[in-house]
This record gives structure tokens, C-alpha cells and sequence, in this order.
């Protein structure tokens, strides 16, 4: 599978069977996670991986009650180490730089366990102190992401394909081009609105000779 298939056909899963998952790909997750880019290429992000089960439950229950997270026979807890960043970078290398830093950990293990067949989800809601506590986060370190993984049972859904002509400006925030689609080599859509103009300039056309001949 190449990369922008994995973009393209990742999905967030919250239902996970009971089949393992084998040690190689949770090493391949973590090893795809750790060469993501970073501030000053610190690697200002490290991993907590949670197999024990009652452990599972618990911080099921730190992330706001969501008990569907005890599925995943596997969690990976991206947190942010942010001292070396915030000493070189300050107040910004601290909420901001290493933030970035392990989102982009996370979505390297996202898509790594996509290829790999397996499924996950990003969750970001939890009470940190309560986490804190459990996985014994202390110091300039901060829980980022809780990342539940495992295989499910659940078949492809369809994504949404996104609008790029709404997301994208040029130049200046809502600045856009006026043939988006032909910038974004959506040829097909593009002919789609020329036909509809056309349909429409034709009718237009038609009422006027028919106003014309009932005179």
C-alpha cells in the first residue's frame, strides 16, 4: 500500500475484536512514529504502550467514560517531553512545537497501522491528571493522544472526498482561484459546470426565440 492510499483510505475505528496484535507491527508502529518530524529534530515525543488489560479499563475511564477503548488489545500514549524544546524554543516550544511534534507521531502510527491492517483512533479527550497518575507522567511531560489498537470486524467505509475548493486559498486567507478544479486536475467536475452553464445558456436562448415567434 503506498502512502496516499493510506491517506486516502484511513479511517477512525472504535470497535476492535479480540485477535492480538503481533509485537512486530506494535515495534513498526512505534519505530514509523519515531521518525516523524520535530522542533530541532529533538524527538521530543515518547510512547507509553498499555497491553495490560485491567490498565485498559482504567484509562478507558480517564478518557471521559469511553469503554470502547477496552476493546483495543493495544494503546499507544503519545506524550509530549517537551523540556529540551521549551529550554531552546521558550513559551513556544512548549505549547505549540511539541504539540505539533507528537501529532505528527500520532498520524504516522495511524497510517503505518492502516497498511499494516490494523485500526485505530486518535483520542484527545481524557482528564490528564487522572492519566498522569495512572502512567506515572510526571515533570515538563504531558499526555498528547491515547491511540487504541487492534484489528476489528468492521468493513471499508466510504470517505467523504473533501471539497479542496473550499479549504484552499492563494496568496491570502480567502483568496481562491476561480477554476479550482482544473488547478486540482479535477477535470470531470469541471466539465460537470461548463455543461450545466451550457444546459442553462441553452434554455435561456430557447425562451427568447420562443418569446420571439409567440410575437
Amino acid at each position: 500500500m503506498d502512502v496516499f492510499q493510506a491517506i486516502t483510505q484511513r479511517r477512525s475505528v472504535r470497535s476492535f475484536n479480540s485477535k492480538p496484535v503481533e509485537f512486530e507491527k506494535i515495534t513498526k508502529l512505534l519505530d514509523s512514529a519515531s521518525h516523524a518530524p520535530s522542533a530541532g529534530d529533538l524527538k521530543d515525543y515518547k510512547f507509553i504502550v498499555v497491553t495490560d488489560k485491567a490498565l485498559l479499563s482504567e484509562v478507558a475511564e480517564c478518557a471521559q467514560e469511553q469503554y470502547w477503548i477496552r476493546q483495543a488489545p493495544v494503546l499507544i500514549v503519545v506524550v509530549s517531553d517537551f523540556h529540551h524544546t521549551k529550554e531552546l524554543y521558550k513559551e513556544r516550544g512548549e505549547r505549540l512545537y511539541s504539540v505539533q511534534s507528537c501529532a505528527a507521531a500520532t498520524q504516522n502510527i495511524l497510517l503505518t497501522a492502516h497498511s499494516l491492517g490494523l485500526a485505530g483512533c486518535w483520542v484527545g479527550a481524557f482528564d490528564e491528571n487522572k492519566l498522569n497518575t495512572l502512567l506515572s507522567i510526571s515533570g515538563e511531560r504531558r499526555p498528547q493522544v491515547i491511540i487504541p489498537i487492534g484489528y476489528t470486524d468492521e468493513g471499508a467505509a466510504e470517505n467523504k472526498e473533501p471539497e479542496l475548493e473550499t479549504m484552499v486559498y492563494f496568496n491570502s486567507y480567502g483568496s481562491k482561484v476561480k477554476n479550482m478544479n482544473l488547478l486540482t486536475k479535477e477535470y470531470s467536475k469541471e466539465i460537470e459546470k461548463i455543461t450545466e452553464q451550457g444546459s442553462s445558456l441553452f434554455e435561456r436562448l430557447s425562451e427568447k426565440v420562443a418569446g420571439f415567434f409567440k410575437k
